[in-house]
């Protein structure tokens, strides 16, 4: 008997877990995956993007977006954002989303706004500048 390549990819969803999630896009191909952070272990992991190092002194840690959940899928995004001279978060915006469309940017947005940094000091004085960070989702 001979399967079709449609039933056998039914059955080796059913297999994995269930069907693909509901509102959620399709699988990244091979590149997109390549670029993901590498699974070593279990929940959203925040480490320093490369070049400024911020220094969080209040975090509150992001959810696991559910279609990332589902698919197993990991992903970072990056943001770029005002360093208020209070240590707040100030106009904060994604500058990249890997892989777009999974829910990181919404998870990671939902809560950047409620986390506090350092503040900047010149010459003794806390100032406003412009900062980056990196949220990384990471699955054991």
């Amino acid at each position: 008997m001979r399967l079709s390549p449609l039933l056998v990819m039914l059955l080796l969803t059913a297999c994995a877990g269930g069907t693909q999630p509901a509102n959620c896009p399709p699988p990244p191909d091979a590149a997109t995956m390549a670029l993901l952070p590498k699974t070593d272990e279990h929940g959203p992991s925040l480490p320093p993007p490369p070049g400024k190092l911020e220094h969080p002194v209040k975090t509150v840690p992001p959810l696991y977006p559910s279609c990332a959940l589902q698919m197993h899928l990991n992903g970072y995004v990056d943001f770029a954002f005002t360093l208020e001279p209070d240590g707040s978060v100030g106009d904060f915006k994604v500058i990249k989303e890997m892989p777009a469309g999974f829910g990181f940017a919404a998870a990671g947005s939902a809560v950047f706004g409620q986390w506090r940094f350092l503040p900047k000091m010149v010459i003794g004085k806390e100032l406003a500048t412009q900062a980056f960070y990196r949220f990384t989702w990471k699955l054991k």
